[in-house]
């Protein structure tokens, strides 16, 4: 009985190591993800404002070429659906597919951008600082709705005060199953997308919200910024941050 009554301790301990494991790799697997995929210094003669669009590239039987065109501010684009072709001088032509994203300097030329298929539209979302020099007939709001509601948290274009020593940084943010994370510090407006997932945000000054895929909706300036959480117990939830900060702010 005694050798019993070991056997018994023993193989408890290690049942109890293997769990301590589990939690431990649990625990890991839970950790937000931040990606960083542009941190662009603003020209000081821009417009400080922040905008977001959507550009949808149809599908046609000879796929549409975009004019070339530049931007007196950074530009970030981010490939939602579809697959397309994009040149930037000095650049050669590059292709991206959904989740990829390509940025854009200030004044280089936007030589080629186009949709590879001719059956299924290309989407992107876009983000730049100052006024775009994209005809208004591709552009279109990310919400129907943000023209009425720019009192509220729902916006597709905010104002900021200066660009001198100013920045613009995009960050793409999942979140595990249930996972939280905050947003990162910054001094000045800041825009969230939401790619996959719904989210909940709270803040100290902000009544806590539920978005879902496709929203669009402020990340206010502070040092300690909104809170994150993904409400789904069993999918990831992805975020695009957008944010004009100090060049030296951390």
């Amino acid at each position: 009985m005694p050798n019993a009554r070991i056997l018994v301790t023993v193989l408890g301990i290690a049942l109890a190591a293997v769990s301590a494991a589990g939690l431990v790799a649990q625990s890991g697997a839970g950790s937000p993800e931040w990606e960083t995929l542009a941190q662009a210094p603003l020209p000081e003669g821009v417009e400080p404002i922040l905008s977001i669009n959507s550009l949808t590239l149809p599908a046609e039987p000879t796929p549409r070429i975009t004019q070339s065109h530049t931007h007196s501010g950074p530009v970030v684009a981010y490939i939602l659906t579809g697959e397309i072709e994009n040149q930037i001088e000095p650049d050669p032509p590059a292709i991206h597919k959904p989740g990829g994203y390509f940025v854009e300097p200030p004044m280089h030329v936007h030589r080629m951008l186009r949709n590879l298929s001719t059956t299924e539209p290309a989407t992107l979302i876009i983000s730049q600082v100052g006024r775009t020099r994209v005809p208004e007939s591709l552009l279109k709001p990310l919400q129907e709705e943000a023209a009425k509601l720019l009192q509220s948290q729902h916006q597709w274009q905010v104002p900021f005060r200066t660009t001198v020593n100013q920045e613009l940084r995009v960050f793409r943010l999942t979140l595990p199953a249930g996972g939280r994370a905050e947003s990162r510090a910054h001094t000045g407006s800041g825009l969230v997308y939401v790619l996959e997932g719904t989210i909940r945000t709270s803040a100290a000054s902000v009544p806590v919200q539920t978005h879902g895929a496709g929203d669009l909706f402020l990340d206010p300036s502070y040092r300690a910024g909104l809170a994150f959480r993904n409400t789904s117990g069993s999918e990831p939830a992805k975020l695009l941050l957008y944010q004009i900060s100090e060049k030296a702010a951390q």
